[in-house]
Parts: C-alpha cells; sequence; structure tokens
C-alpha cells in the first residue's frame, strides 16, 4: 500500500513539475494577427522613450504597445517581474519571438 502511494505521489509530482518546467506561451493578446508582421511590447521606466521608430514600418509592424509599469495587469504572463528595464518583447503570429533588453537586436527582428 505504502509504495502504490509512494508510486502515485511520484507521478503527480513529476507530472507537476513537468507543467511547470516547460516553454511559456506567449499570451494571445500580444500576438501579431497578420502573418509577417510584428507585434512589440515595451516595458521602459516612465522617463525613457524607445529608440527603434524608424524601423518601423507598415509592413512589418501589426501593433506596438508600451508600459510604464511592470505590474500593469495587461502584462500578465510576460514574465518581467525580475528584468531591468527597458525590456522589450516581439510577437510573430504564432509566438514570442524575441526578449532583450537591446533595442538595436528588435530594429533588426524588424528589419528581417
Amino acid at each position: 500500500m505504502t509504495r502504490r502511494l509512494f508510486i502515485i505521489t511520484l507521478m503527480f509530482v513529476i507530472s507537476f513539475t513537468a507543467g511547470c518546467t516547460g516553454g511559456a506561451e506567449a499570451p494571445e493578446h500580444f500576438l501579431s494577427e497578420e502573418e509577417g508582421k510584428y507585434s512589440i511590447v515595451s516595458v521602459l521606466e516612465s522617463t525613457s522613450t524607445p529608440g527603434f521608430n524608424e524601423a518601423f514600418t507598415s509592413d512589418n509592424l501589426y501593433l506596438s504597445q508600451t508600459f510604464f509599469s511592470k505590474s500593469h495587469s495587461d502584462l500578465d504572463g510576460l514574465d518581467v517581474g525580475g528584468e531591468e528595464l527597458p525590456v522589450f518583447f516581439v510577437f510573430d503570429h504564432e509566438e514570442m519571438v524575441l526578449k532583450t533588453s537591446d533595442e538595436a537586436e528588435v530594429v533588426e527582428v524588424l528589419k528581417s
């Protein structure tokens, strides 16, 4: 009986751990609705602005959103709690393709 309880408990722990360590899915409300275009989420300090606007065109950008607080409810589902600002998230129509603090990396994605 003890062995059976141990096996059941072990299977539960393994299942739970596997579920917690898998790759995080991108929140759907941040995904681009158009294939070939990107959605960008910028989390910045209140006094800064993104400097990569020159890379935006109607051909590559679906939506850009800027937040000035890590605790904004729209950011639920993104891992920003432990990040230093700024942090940028770039999404295509299926998944997050980039998480970075380097604006140059965002420009490279937009130019690709």
